[in-house]
């Protein structure tokens, strides 16, 4: 359980939190949100349009006569799947597009897509911090992630994108706050205002 106070994983969220109080206040408002029926309108639309853009990637990499003919492109089914549901959870969740798709589908192709590269960074250090960072607080000691200089390297790269999730994040949440502000009170409230 000390380990993973350094990632600040003990006081946050439902996961790893081992705060009672804390825990059951992130519960109700992630049930408040989460289970409402705009939400899940909300989600099998995004789920919809995102699963077309997926197609349509697919399509222009695995489904052309000439790549078929040749086996040249090998469809990774986790890869993809991974970048789907990234694309899903962080436009659910914030509002906005985190691009990963674009990005995978970039980087298997000659043709180009057009998105704002930054938005693909928050993507990359979640994925980090999900399958290098829990990992790394939760078996290796302390003594080792600060003594041993490669191990100190990753120590450190985690960290730098777990600052850099959480002021993401914290930025996202004060905009959404500011649109609340000044949102009329006869005017209803857009889906991610409620939920960030």
């Amino acid at each position: 359980m000390r380990r993973n106070r350094k990632i600040g994983s003990l006081r946050k969220g439902l996961a790893f939190n081992n705060d009672y109080k804390s825990w059951m206040f992130n519960n109700h408002f992630f049930n408040q949100a989460i289970l409402s029926p705009k939400f899940t309108n909300e989600a099998i639309d995004q789920t919809n349009k995102l699963f077309n853009e997926l197609e349509s990637y697919w399509s222009k990499l695995f489904l052309k006569k000439e790549i078929i003919q040749e086996h040249k492109n090998k469809l990774n089914y986790s890869e993809w799947s991974y970048h789907y549901t990234n694309d899903i959870i962080i436009k659910l969740l914030t509002g906005k597009r985190s691009y990963s798709m674009a990005a995978y589908f970039d980087a298997l192709s000659d043709e180009k897509t057009d998105y704002p590269k930054d938005s693909v960074k928050l993507f990359l250090a979640f994925r980090k911090l999900v399958t290098v960072g829990y990992a790394l607080f939760a078996v290796v000691p302390s003594f080792i992630r600060y003594n041993f200089p490669f191990v100190r390297k990753i120590t450190d790269e985690v960290l730098q994108d777990l600052d850099y999730i959480n002021q993401t994040l914290d930025a996202m949440i004060k905009s959404r706050r500011q649109e609340i502000e000044h949102t009329p009170l006869n005017e209803p409230l857009n889906l991610y205002r409620m939920i960030c």
